[in-house]
This record gives C-alpha cells, structure tokens and sequence, in this order.
C-alpha cells in the first residue's frame, strides 16, 4: 500500500520535472540568434510539445492504473479480515457448542 502511494507521488514529482526541462528547452530554442533558420527547431520544438502531450497521457493511465490496483488491494484485504472474522466466529460457536454439550452431558 505505501509502495504505490510512493509511486504515484514519484510520478508527480517526475511531471513536474519534465516540465520545468521542458519550458527551459522551449527558452533556449527562442535564443538562438535570427541568422539561422528557424524552421527546424520549431518542428523540433513542436515534436517536442507532442512527445509531452502523449507522455502526460501515458502517466494518466499509468496513475489510473495504480490506483485501480490500490482498490483492488484494499479489497482482497478487506476480504481476508473478513474470513478471519468468520474463522473467529466458526471458534467461538464450536467451544460454546461443546461446552452446551459437556454441560448437557454432567446433568
């Protein structure tokens, strides 16, 4: 459980990197000096910014995911404390039943 809320926070803290890389990325391609040609680095520039929209939208379902499987977990655990519940239960009736039992036996 705690592994994957630090997965998800790692996630955040890698999208907040890549984007501070990238807005600098984005500053040193408008520095260039007039002379050259500026066609290139703004289809770099735009390759760049698609690259980003779909690895925002991989990290999207990747943390969809995480949590799916968070729930899941909470889930199956919930389910085990349940059938220990019941394995409790399933204890206590059979001793108060053989104690019913040794009790009707005495009289």
């Amino acid at each position: 459980m705690v592994s994957l809320t630090t997965t998800l926070n790692t996630l955040l803290v890698s999208q907040i990197s890549i984007l501070h890389c990238t807005n600098v990325l984005s500053a040193c391609l408008l520095c260039y000096s007039p002379r050259l040609c500026r066609l290139p680095l703004v289809c770099r520039k735009d390759n760049v910014l698609e690259l980003w929209a779909y690895l925002l939208e991989l990290l999207r379902a990747r943390r969809l995911r995480l949590e799916l499987s968070l729930k899941l977990q909470k889930v199956f655990q919930e389910m085990l404390y349940i059938l220990d519940w019941i394995d409790e239960i399933k204890v206590v009736s059979v001793d108060s039943l053989i104690a019913c039992i040794a009790c009707y036996l005495l009289i």
